[in-house]
């Protein structure tokens, strides 16, 4: 006999319902804010690096005529942040790698500029030119200035002997070659970059600063971003969006992770801090996906402290998946936390250079705190579905009764929240669920839509 339910599901699973005060916050990463900024065309700058800190340090500004680019130190929290840009996407241009085609015998370089410098330090210009990957020349430029509010002209002699085939140029708000007098609000203004010299003729793309991209830095709430492109993405699990965490190549093995984390960096270049924790035995579950190009994995792993004091750390390992994957980590802790750091990234050390991966990220959770759609929200207004026999023996059917509508996924957990049994890419209005080898006791669903409906429910093994 089918027995239609046409009430509301109240209950949840045991005592999970007494921690959600230690939630992951935003696991299901659906709440976003957003800085917006503008990326100049052809050059790379310090906003790759800055905006992991939610700040900004290469802005476009009023030129000569046109716009300009507008150099800043910054210090954010332990951080100082040097503002700079160059033309090759390199951590350190002065190692001579790197660079952009280029074939004339340059003698000077030219240009305007206007500074604000803090105490002694002074902003830079490096200028280093290569021929069959071995650098030739290398020329630092070092600026100084207080409050100028008129552009000054500059015209620089380069050290160059010989035709080259490279070249790298780079400037920096204060002297980040020599980190000496770095301070807090230094500035420089650059336009009109020309080289000058006999039979040259070639620019430098975007000398003149005039031509810039719009861009938005995504930052998802209660999260920190450590490395690597981190955007939110609508390829995801549940919800609106996932995370998407990408690696950035730098080139010549230079390849830097996607990382977030619950914690911020430290002083020392640690990650630092997280979230209340107090549990000793715990599951961090969640859905993901990850795309590697060299058979990498990417990682999730758990900290746990007290009163500061370490206790332990836990890595585990994430193969590539095509589609959305779930995923268990049990945390059992050697002695009782008072709090818990989680940190993900898109590679797991050691690096296979020059690697590229995506990793998407969605419905992360611990089983203690269930999202509202997980473990511990098992109550649904089941009245456009039907399940049968309850309590079950050796079969569990579940009914949609929409005509035109079909179950895509169904998850079965046991009273203590662990998946017992998980069926994807299904397409049906009528799922059975085979649960002769489920123990006797209580146990509960999640059924997903096609149209995006999730279905939830108790039953009974007998």
């Amino acid at each position: 006999m089918k027995i239609k339910l046409l009430f509301l599901l109240s209950m949840t699973i045991g005592s999970y319902a007494t921690l959600q005060a230690q939630s992951i916050p935003n696991g299901s990463f659906e709440n976003w804010s957003g800085i917006s900024y503008d990326d100049a065309t052809y050059w790379y700058t310090s906003n790759i690096e800055s905006l992991k800190q939610n700040t900004v340090t290469a802005s476009k500004v009023s030129g000569v005529s046109g716009f300009a680019i507008k150099l800043q130190t910054k210090v954010v929290g332990n951080d100082t942040l040097g503002g700079f840009f160059m033309n090759t996407l390199i951590d350190d241009p002065t190692q001579g790698k790197g660079g952009q085609p280029y074939n004339q015998k340059a003698e000077t370089i030219s240009g305007k500029y206007k500074a604000n410098m803090v105490g002694n330090d002074s902003a830079i210009l490096f200028i280093m030119f290569k021929k069959s990957g071995v650098p030739i020349s290398m020329d630092i430029f070092k600026f100084g200035g207080k409050n100028d509010t008129i552009f000054k002209t500059f015209n620089l002699n380069i050290n160059l002997s010989y035709l080259p085939d490279t070249v790298i140029i780079a400037a920096a708000s204060s002297n980040l070659i020599s980190n000496t007098g770095v301070e807090d609000g230094s500035s420089i203004v650059f336009d009109d970059l020309v080289f000058s010299g006999l039979g040259v003729t070639r620019i430098i793309p975007n000398g003149n600063f005039d031509t810039w991209t719009p861009k938005i830095k995504d930052i998802a709430t209660g999260w920190s971003t450590q490395g690597g492109l981190i955007t939110k993405d609508t390829s995801k699990y549940r919800g609106n969006y996932a995370i998407k965490l990408e690696s950035i190549d730098f080139g010549f093995g230079e390849v830097e992770a996607g990382q977030i984390s619950t914690g911020t960096m430290g002083p020392l270049g640690f990650l630092v801090g997280g979230k209340p924790f107090t549990n000793t035995v715990d599951t961090l579950c969640g859905y993901y996906k990850f795309i590697s190009s060299t058979g990498d994995s990417a990682m999730i792993s758990y900290t746990i402290s007290k009163n500061g004091s370490f206790i332990q750390e836990e890595t585990l390992s994430l193969k590539a998946k095509s589609n959305y994957t779930y995923f268990e980590f049990p945390i059992n802790a050697i002695s009782p936390p008072d709090n818990i750091r989680i940190d993900v990234q898109s590679l797991y050390y050691p690096f296979s250079f020059a690697a590229k991966s995506v990793l998407y990220l969605d419905h992360l959770q611990l089983k203690s705190a269930p999202l509202p759609s997980g473990v511990n929200a098992i109550y649904a207004n089941a009245a456009n579905h039907i399940f049968y026999p309850n309590p079950v023996s050796n079969t569990l059917n579940i009914e949609l009764e929409a005509a035109n509508n079909t179950i895509t996924q169904v998850l079965v957990f046991d009273i203590n929240g662990k998946l017992v049994l998980e069926q994807n890419d299904l397409n049906q209005s009528t799922v059975s669920i085979n649960t002769s080898g489920f123990n006797s006791g209580i146990y509960f669903y999640i059924a997903e839509t096609h149209s995006g409906q999730i279905l939830k429910n108790k039953f009974i093994r007998n």
